[in-house]
């Protein structure tokens, strides 16, 4: 075992707005080597601070967060007299182990900001940042080694804005996690648009931005106000009409916006640069779009009242491009905006992520997402209902994904008569259980290019039948009973918070009776039981020295269904269920023999019950027994929702 010598942390103060950056071309898509290992040793310590899970802002980070060369240096090595003395790590050798452990603050921390618009909201970079080298030494048998510390090598300490601070390196964790609460506004912004195309979702979040704040100019115009809040997203989303922000709380607020969505283009990404416009310090977006060429995004200048109002500045493409670098950019072709990179944008992000293109942005012809519908069979079917414009339909297709790791897909199927003649129809295969589960339905061209993304799930569709006024009384009673259904089948099956289920309270009606003959030679009906982990299914049991032939009938006509070995001279018939049959009988005969009688899905429904036991079994067989009422004859199976 190695003995060990520990020195105290020494500080270093930075300045991380200040420092000149190591020309090392780091940007946010390539930070190697030591700022890589520290920035993915500090983000999730970031983000915890911004959650409210930690109040601390002083983050130590270990000796394998700061990789070095090699793991100890001899005197020698690093041209010091000695590395300990009087069993102490000198001053020399801690001084030179701490220029090997420098790094490049600066661009760590803009990557910081530039990957995390939200929730760096507490952070002050105006302020000083203390960075702390923890520097050790070991002896291994060959002499004094340094090292940095195993467990201490870094500690870099990250000042708080004052509206969130309890200290210098402190936050007030009530502060902050009322902050954290306010995520629920931009998640439901970019939900409320999840079905729009790409360039529509972007539109929407530039209006969204615009109707909720106007410009602080009063924080523009003090320089004597603390760095916060103004600054920040948090007072874009926080509801309060008295709270607004300059251009970094704008730009901040587009580009998390965008963080959170999933385009259908993959091209597609935000991020918020800085520099100078019309000779003041600006903060604006940069979006690279489908076409994979760059335009400018200034929601700020596109506010009521502001020189590019209400889209003048919205994916833009210059007018002019100055020998300096300078940006121009025209306003209803009579007011002109120039924009200016700061030289930190260039060490932050390639030249070519920078170029502005020449020309606005032209949204392509996108499909459109007319409405959503809901089949009830022995499973579940959501449809999504496409019109496709001048786009060719033929060979389209789309795939669905959701759950854990769930997948299907569907062709187009042309309507060609009612409320949606022209739309094409794409149907996912969902069971009860995933009801809640949210289905990406990606749909592509015949040719394979991907036009559009949407976002929907059977809940959703169910609670808006449920909401609407438009719909009878029996399709809503309907669409509860489905919808506890789906709740039911998912706690029984995959657990978590029990559900709320109305129990049975009148007798159930079997099939089944005392004379019915269930018996004849070799040849018995053994018993029963139920499917509802995919689809619907009456699975009958029967035991016999050959396979049977089995005939089963509703209402007097043939039913289909599918005879199988079940192992050791047991064979099983599997009865597909559609919701009206649920509360019926069906006649079942097995051929060459007296064996007859009726049987139902109520028959198990009523032993489940009496049996008593498993709880979420009986919430289960209690929301099957209420889905089979409510779908009884006269009752639509397939009503049309608001999707939006």
């Amino acid at each position: 075992m190695k003995k060990r010598i520990a020195a105290a942390l020494v500080c270093v103060v930075m300045l991380a707005s200040l420092i000149p950056a190591v020309a090392q071309g780091n940007t946010v898509n390539r930070l190697t080597g030591r700022e890589l290992s520290i920035y993915q040793a500090l983000e999730a310590q970031v983000i915890e601070v911004a959650a409210g899970v930690r109040s601390s802002t002083e983050f130590v980070l270990p000796a394998s967060a700061v990789p070095l060369e090699q793991e100890g240096y001899s005197a020698e090595e690093l041209g010091v007299s000695a590395i300990v003395e009087d069993d102490a790590v000198t001053e020399e050798a801690v001084t030179a182990m701490t220029q090997l452990a420098m790094f490049d603050l600066p661009a760590v921390m803009r990557l910081l900001i530039a990957s995390h618009p939200f929730e760096m909201y507490w952070y002050d970079k105006t302020a000083q940042i203390d960075v702390y080298f923890g520097v050790a030494a070991y002896d291994a048998g060959e002499g004094w080694m340094a090292c940095m510390d195993e467990n201490e090598a870094l500690m870099i300490c990250l000042p708080v804005a004052e509206e969130y601070a309890a200290d210098s390196y402190e936050v007030d964790l009530t502060e902050t996690a009322a902050a954290w609460a306010v995520r629920a506004t931009p998640q439901e912004i970019v939900d409320a648009n999840a079905n729009r195309s790409d360039y529509e979702k972007l539109e929407a979040y530039r209006a969204a931005l615009c109707a909720m704040v106007a410009y602080n100019a009063p924080a523009a115009a003090d320089s004597a106000l603390p760095y916060g809040n103004p600054w920040q997203p948090i007072w874009v989303f926080d509801g309060d009409s008295g709270t607004d922000v300059v251009c970094e709380g704008y730009a901040k607020a587009f580009q998390y916006l965008c963080d959170l969505t999933d385009f259908t283009s993959d091209a597609i990404r935000c991020y918020t640069v800085s520099g100078d416009s019309n000779g003041g310090a600006h903060m604006w977006n940069i979006v690279t779009m489908d076409d994979g060429a760059n335009y400018l995004v200034d929601v700020t200048n596109c506010d009521e009242g502001m020189a590019g109002a209400d889209d003048e500045l919205f994916l833009k493409g210059y007018a002019t491009l100055e020998d300096d670098g300078t940006y121009v950019f025209t306003c209803m072709d009579q007011y002109t905006l120039t924009y200016h990179y700061d030289d930190g944008m260039h060490v932050l992000y390639t030249e070519e992520e920078l170029s502005i293109s020449g020309s606005d942005y032209t949204a392509p012809v996108s499909p459109v997402l007319d409405a959503a519908a809901m089949t009830l069979s022995d499973g579940i079917g959501l449809h999504f209902y496409v019109d496709f414009g001048t786009l060719p339909s033929e060979g389209a297709q789309m795939s669905f994904s959701w759950g854990n790791g769930k997948t299907a897909s569907d062709e187009a199927l042309l309507l060609t008569s009612g409320d949606y003649a022209g739309d094409c129809r794409f149907t996912c295969p969902l069971s009860a259980k995933e009801l809640s589960d949210t289905v990406t339905a990606t749909l592509s061209l015949g040719n394979g290019e991907i036009v559009a993304k949407y976002k929907y799930s059977g809940e959703q569709y169910l609670t808006a039948l449920i909401a609407g006024t438009s719909f009878v009384s029996a399709a809503s009673k309907l669409a509860r009973a489905v919808r506890t259904y789906g709740a039911a089948a998912r706690y029984y099956f995959l657990g978590g918070e029990s559900v709320s289920v109305a129990d049975v309270s009148e007798p159930v009606t079997t099939y089944l009776t005392a004379d019915a003959t269930l018996s004849d030679g070799d040849i018995s009906f053994y018993g029963k039981s139920l499917l509802a982990k995919d689809t619907l299914k009456l699975r009958l049991y029967f035991a016999a020295p050959f396979q049977p032939a089995v005939e089963v009938k509703l209402g007097g006509a043939d039913k289909a269904y599918t005879i199988r070995s079940a192992g050791d001279g047991y064979y099983a018939v599997d009865i597909s269920v559609m919701p009206a049959e649920l509360a019926k009988g069906f006649d079942v005969r097995v051929t060459g023999t007296a064996i007859q009688f009726s049987v139902g899905v109520n028959d198990y429904i009523a032993t489940a019950l009496a049996g008593g036991g498993d709880a979420a079994l009986r919430k289960l067989v209690c929301a099957i027994y209420h889905y089979g009422a409510a779908a009884q004859p006269g009752t639509q199976t397939e009503t049309w929702g608001p999707l939006y």
